[in-house]
């Protein structure tokens, strides 16, 4: 039992007072009186009773001691305190994994060992209180419990599990952003049993708005990082113009850029361009190197933007990298740039016809268009005169055939008048099929013919079809194959058996996207971009079986060889790499290596190494079940007027 208010015992004074009067109270004397017979007959009855009335005396007292002590404890509000469970210490660590965690101090620790370092004293902590428990929560791409609820006989798998955390300085910190919303969700979980436990983040992140979470920072306050943002080349009347973006976080510094551009104007020269850019306040600064022929007057020079001239024009490069020299900032992973795609893969293409079709050319040139950001495309028409038959990827042969197949590349056949090339695999039968109006239809499902809607793709003429080894069979008329494909490694082919000025479809749509179809089925892109953030996924594919991807710089052990198309592939760490796909000719062996070049960067949210954020999701607490105290002031009341009743009987009887 517990006392609201013990001041309230101050009221048994009032027992003091009680026997005070009861002691000046004047009591019966026993006198000599002249005898009448009424005094004698008063004095028998008195001399009876008195016996009985010295018992209701001290009962009377007692229960007046009773009433005084009642409501004394009703003054102290008596109750019973509700039950309590057995209070334990419980910690939920979440550790912040993100790139900016491996930013290092002065004594080359990166910030994430130094959490894994404040994990493992706060766990000891934590184990010498009576039942404390710790979890661990790795706040990685995705979170990852390491520790479980651990207790103290589970000090050393908790060191073990910590330990791997850090293996090679920092092995499962990661190279991009991490979901911390996430972890904080994971935590939430622990709560639903523990619903006054603590959750602490180490983190180097500033939060205005902590949200219920206990944020031990652990970034040095002499820290701080250069960073190399982004680059961009911007082709503009045929001149680049190369935009540079650099930043400098946790203090101002002058930042000496240098641009390495190679392989200039088809020279094969190497042009190599510096400045020193003022960064302060965390702000983005854009180094701008404009044209040699800009006028003065019109270079900008301002706080967040500087311009410089080029030493000469630049029309065409390999490959622009960005970096900065001498720079000694604690997180060195952003402080060089890539940039590729000033010189597209070329893919050369020949159309061959004895009677041009000029959707053909039309349709040609729009593919160049639409694959700029991919290939240099070549298109070369051959009217008169005798077509090449290897040095090209794609073959175009119209109405006349030649004797054999081309020695390379992929070969199109369409509407032939003569007989099929050499080793195509295709056989005629000479019989031309003719009608007003016949429309196509559809075979098997195939990428070619994917999304083409053959509503009013006619055409009113074909030739018939005797043998096709080897060949999927894409379109029919009248149930004859129309459309066939071959895709081997060393022999791909299409056989159109239709001519475009006997169809509807170069008029539509569709003839168009069939010929992007094919494009993108037997000569797609290795990859699609140049620059790419560490987490993103990237699909790649091939003109061969085979693609092989290396890197330098951080990701320099990355070579692998992927032989399953489309692969998708997920980048994890920053640098510079290289698809590399062998490609097979028709009858020689290797005859081609196709390259592509792409740059990974750390993301720009993890170059700001002393980032303020307004909030941190906020954890959500399950409300803990509510136990009511017992107050005992009713049944303490009901004893009051239990002595109140009999007090009164007491005093009823009392008469003299």
């Amino acid at each position: 039992m517990s006392l609201a208010t013990p001041l309230g015992l101050l009221a048994l004074v009032g027992i003091a007072l009680l026997i005070i009067i009861y002691l000046l109270k004047p009591n019966y004397q026993q006198k000599v009186i002249s005898t009448t017979y009424v005094w004698r007959v008063s004095l028998r009855y008195k001399r009876k009773k008195l016996p009985i009335s010295k018992f209701r005396n001290i009962i009377l007292l007692i229960c007046q001691l009773l009433l005084i002590t009642i409501c004394a404890f009703l003054l102290t509000q008596p109750f019973i305190p509700a039950e309590t469970d057995e209070t334990r210490a419980e910690k939920i660590v979440i550790i912040d994994a993100s790139a900016s965690m491996l930013a290092v101090d002065g004594n080359g620790e990166t910030r994430f060992s130094r959490a894994v370092s404040g994990t493992r004293e706060l766990a000891e902590t934590v184990f010498k209180e009576n039942g404390g428990t710790i979890s661990v929560i790795l706040a990685g791409e995705t979170p990852q419990v390491i520790v479980n609820r651990a207790k103290s006989d589970s000090l050393h798998d908790v060191n073990a599990a910590l330990d791997e955390l850090v293996v090679e300085n920092g092995s499962a910190c990661t190279y991009g952003v991490v979901d911390i919303d996430g972890a904080v969700k994971a935590a939430e979980e622990y709560l639903v049993d523990a619903p006054d436990a603590e959750v602490v983040l180490f983190t180097d992140t500033t939060y205005i708005d902590a949200g219920g979470i206990t944020v031990r920072k652990i970034s040095g306050a002499t820290e701080w990082n250069a960073a190399v943002l982004n680059c961009a080349a911007i082709l503009e009347e045929n001149q680049y113009t190369i935009e540079i973006q650099v930043a400098s976080y946790g203090r101002a510094s002058e930042l000496h850029v240098f641009c390495e551009l190679t392989g200039v104007n088809e020279e094969g020269r190497t042009v190599s361009i510096n400045d020193y850019v003022e960064c302060t306040d965390d702000r983005t600064i854009t180094l701008r190197i404009v044209p040699p022929d800009k006028p003065d007057d019109e270079i900008t020079v301002g706080d967040d933007v500087k311009e410089i001239k080029s030493e000469m024009a630049i029309y065409s490069y390999d490959t622009i990298r960005v970096y900065l020299e001498n720079v000694h900032d604690s997180f060195s992973y952003d402080n060089e740039f890539y940039l590729f795609g000033g010189k597209k893969p070329q893919l050369r293409v020949q159309y061959t016809s004895s009677n041009a079709n000029p959707f053909f050319s039309a349709t040609l040139m729009a593919q160049r268009n639409l694959l700029a950001k991919q290939w240099d495309l070549d298109f070369v028409e051959v009217k008169d005169g005798k077509p090449e038959m290897e040095g090209f990827d794609f073959y175009i042969f119209e109405h006349a055939m030649p004797a054999t197949m081309p020695t390379d590349g992929i070969v199109m056949l369409v509407s032939p008048e003569n007989a099929m090339p050499s080793g195509s695999g295709i056989t005629m039968t000479g019989r031309r099929v003719q009608g007003a109006e016949m429309f196509l239809e559809r075979g098997q499902r195939h990428p070619i013919t994917d999304y083409i809607p053959l509503i009013n793709f006619g055409v009113s003429e074909y030739r018939k079809l005797a043998v096709a080894d080897g060949y999927e069979e894409l379109l029919y008329c009248n149930g004859d194959p129309v459309l066939l494909c071959r895709n081997e490694e060393a022999f791909k082919c299409i056989v159109m058996l239709f001519s475009v000025n006997t169809s509807h479809a170069p008029v539509l749509v569709d003839f168009p996207m069939m010929m992007g179809n094919i494009f993108e089925y037997l000569m797609p892109a290795a990859i699609k971009g140049e620059i790419f953030d560490v987490g993103d996924s990237a699909t790649i594919k091939a003109r061969g079986t085979s693609v092989t991807m290396t890197a330098v710089g951080t990701a320099s052990n990355v070579n692998v060889t992927y032989t399953q198309f489309p692969q998708t592939t997920k980048f994890i760490l920053p640098g510079a790499y290289t698809l590399t796909q062998p490609i097979l000719g028709n009858e020689t062996s290797y005859v081609k290596r196709l390259v592509n070049k792409f740059f990974v960067r750390i993301p720009n949210a993890e170059s700001n190494t002393s980032a303020v954020v307004d909030s941190l999701e906020t954890v959500t607490r399950p409300k803990a079940e509510q136990k009511i105290d017992i107050d005992l002031a009713f049944y303490i009341a009901i004893a009051l007027v239990a002595l109140l009743i009999a007090e009164r009987l007491l005093q009823s009887g009392d008469r003299y």
